[in-house]
């Protein structure tokens, strides 16, 4: 059996090769309704849920959608910058319970790198063809965000 971040970085991987590619539907829900989106989705994790913001970086908010996973409903949500480059945000409820140690860890698989993190409610893996520090640099934004530090 694959540990649970093996199963992460591979669903996060999955959801971002078959979404960001998509020109008319690559989010069930756009940014514009953020307000439903984030409730929508809260409820169906069963968590309350914060979408980041990535605007001071450089990314906006396309929007997001529901995704079934191994363990249950999972969020995604897609960026954009100004050069058309798209970023994914994958969120799941714990399978673990508790938070990882080490903080953030990346995964490279061809010019595609994830970094994945756990947190004791949920875990995320923000996904994307950025260099790996460019990338690193926006897990910890969202980190710092999710958790109000």
């Amino acid at each position: 059996a694959d540990p649970t971040w093996v199963r992460l970085v591979r669903q996060a991987e999955r959801a971002y090769t078959t979404f960001v590619p998509e020109v008319v539907h690559p989010v069930e829900v756009t940014s514009a309704q953020e307000p439903h989106l984030r409730t929508w989705l809260s409820k169906r994790l069963g968590q309350p849920i914060n979408i980041p913001t990535l605007a001071q970086a450089g990314f906006d908010l396309v929007g997001g959608r529901l995704l079934p996973s191994n363990a249950g409903p999972a969020a995604l949500f897609m960026y954009q910058d100004k050069q058309g480059s798209r970023l994914t945000l994958y969120m799941i409820a714990s399978a673990t319970g508790s938070e990882s140690e080490g903080g953030v860890r990346y995964v490279q698989n061809g010019d595609l790198t994830v970094c994945y993190w756990m947190g004791a409610s949920m875990d995320f893996a923000l996904t994307g063809t950025l260099e790996r520090e460019r990338l690193g640099d926006l897990a910890k934004t969202i980190y710092v965000q999710l958790n109000n530090l």
